[in-house]
């Protein structure tokens, strides 16, 4: 009994700071979460006022810790570094943008979802130090899975059921990649060890059971780009626990659940939207186009667009709506600065490639899993300047280039 207690107590009992973190970094997902658990939904796609309030709380929140860090001690040089990049950026934005129209919408984006990411990433690293951030971050994510799952099959229960699986006016993507991202820390981050076996049995059950679920939830929302880092990872973990034969067969257990689970569901139609997107890439009888999902068109108008302005670009503040979002990061680096984007690409694939080098992945599995997560969906999805997850893990790749502590 003393045993259920102190986990009980640890679950009950998290440092303060250890709960914001987490709440800030899962922001987004957190909020759609809850608005479809209360019924509060974004309206043919406008943004509501809660949720301008929310990212609002978060960032001001990370602000105000940034502030008292630097009050505390000295800034590091990996800091300075990207203050001086996104200053840069911003600048370059404004110079180009004089000679489009401009859309600040883009600005306050970035700013405010953009920007927290650097701030917490920062802020995190003097005051949290990233201690005990596997068990930390697994618990967390263990119970905001369980909301998250009930708040997805909540929808199953409305009167009217939509052709796209909605939560809370969240996409598709939205939904495929909370999914997919918390798959990812409950695979990698649950606990080698516990202090009694009945309790290490149950944690193992539930969390088996909840892998099944989002895997599930990831097929249904049919990301192309959440079912990529879901192999990654399946990959990326059978390398590191080369039990290749025992995990395979737990997969299959697993993904048969899956599966049956959508046969026996009462309105098939539901899952076949999101099955059939992941799918088509894969079927020889439909076009390129359509195994694309139209994202052929954005690469044309790209290349179009490029050729136009090839030094300069168009500015992250240009009011062009496939400049707005070219679906792909490295794409949308060169439209919106032109030659300096190409400098910025050619950056960032070097930076991943230290990192991967550099860090051991075993004893940093939080970062790896965020890693992989941000990368491949900036691959389908060019918005990295709203993008705070994308700002935490840049500020961490920039952070270990310089290496001034340990993390």
């Amino acid at each position: 009994m003393r045993v259920y207690l102190s986990h009980l107590s640890y679950l009950l009992k998290y440092k303060t700071y250890t709960t914001v973190f987490y709440l800030s970094l899962m922001s987004v997902p957190i909020y759609f979460t809850f608005a479809s658990v209360f019924g509060i939904a974004n309206v043919e796609g406008e943004t509501t006022i809660y949720f301008t309030l929310f990212v609002l709380l978060i960032f001001f929140t990370q602000l105000l810790l940034y502030f008292f860090t630097l009050l505390k001690g000295s800034i590091l040089r990996s800091e300075l570094f990207l203050l001086l990049f996104i200053f840069l950026l911003i600048s370059l934005s404004f110079g180009i943008g004089v000679f489009y129209d401009l859309k600040l919408d883009n600005f306050y984006l970035f700013i405010i979802m953009g920007i927290t990411g650097f701030l917490l990433y920062f802020s995190s690293v003097k005051i949290y130090s990233f201690k005990n951030i596997s068990l930390d971050t697994y618990y967390l994510s263990l119970f905001f899975s369980w909301l998250f799952i009930f708040a997805i099959f909540k929808v199953f229960t409305v009167s009217e059921i939509f052709s796209d699986i909605n939560l809370g006016g969240a996409t598709y993507q939205t939904i495929s990649y909370t999914a997919v991202l918390l798959f990812g820390l409950l695979l990698f981050l649950l606990p080698n060890t516990c202090k009694n076996k009945i309790f290490c049995l149950v944690l193992y059950f539930l969390n088996f059971i909840t892998l099944v679920s989002l895997s599930f939830i990831m097929f249904l929302g049919g990301s192309k780009g959440a079912f990529l880092v879901f192999v990654l990872y399946l990959f990326y973990f059978f390398i590191l626990k080369f039990r290749i034969l025992t995990l395979l067969s737990w997969l299959a257990i697993g993904m048969s659940l899956a599966m049956l689970g959508s046969i026996i569901t009462y309105d098939i139609s539901i899952f076949e939207v999101g099955f059939n997107r992941i799918l088509a890439f894969f079927d020889p009888d439909i076009s390129m186009s359509e195994r694309a999902t139209g994202r052929d068109s954005y690469y044309q108008n790209f290349l179009t667009l490029f050729e136009e302005s090839p030094f300069f670009g168009y500015g992250l503040l240009s009011s062009n709506g496939y400049v707005s979002n070219s679906h792909n990061l490295f794409t949308m680096f060169m439209l919106q600065f032109g030659f300096f984007g190409v400098i910025k690409s050619v950056f960032i694939i070097l930076l991943l490639l230290i990192t991967v080098l550099k860090i051991d992945f075993k004893r940093n599995l939080f970062f790896g899993v965020l890693l992989v997560h941000v990368f491949v969906m900036l691959m389908f999805s060019g918005q990295y300047f709203s993008t705070l997850l994308y700002w935490f893990v840049l500020s961490f790749m920039v952070d270990n280039l310089f290496r001034e502590h340990s993390t």
